[in-house]
Order: C-alpha cells, then structure tokens, then sequence
C-alpha cells in the first residue's frame, strides 16, 4: 500500500473515530443514568459497549468500525 493511502486512512479513520466518540457521550449524556457519559470519556470502548446495548446502533458500530480500521493501519504502517 502506498504511504500517501495510508495517511488518508488513518487520518480518515481517526477523524471518524473521535467524531463517533463526541457522538456516543452525547448521546449517554441525555439518557439516565447520566454518569455513563462522564465514564465513556475516559473509557472510550465502555462507551461503545453502552450505546449498542441502548440499541444506538449507528453510533457503536461506527465507533468500533473506526477503530478497527485505524488499529489496523497503525499496524501495518
């Protein structure tokens, strides 16, 4: 794979994965109990775990799928 596809995955992926992560504490930050989003800012995965048992589906698995993808991509770069 060529460094330039690289970068743009991993800056893509990790664009995506933080955006996602403002998403999940927003979305546990208007639902009770409310502490979760306070935790899920320092336990991002916790977070994701949290918003796909609430059925927030969209929010998780973009989450997951980011950071999967941008794991990946440090590994291999």
């Amino acid at each position: 794979m060529s460094p330039l596809l690289l970068f743009v995955l991993m800056v893509t992926s990790f664009a995506t994965l933080l955006t996602a992560h403002i998403a999940i504490v927003i979305g546990l930050a208007r639902k009770v109990p409310r502490w979760r989003a306070l935790v899920a800012v320092v336990l991002p995965p916790l977070g994701a775990v949290w918003v796909i048992r609430d059925r927030q589906w969209l929010r998780g698995i973009t989450w997951l799928v980011a950071a999967v993808v941008y794991i990946v991509v440090r590994l291999v770069g």
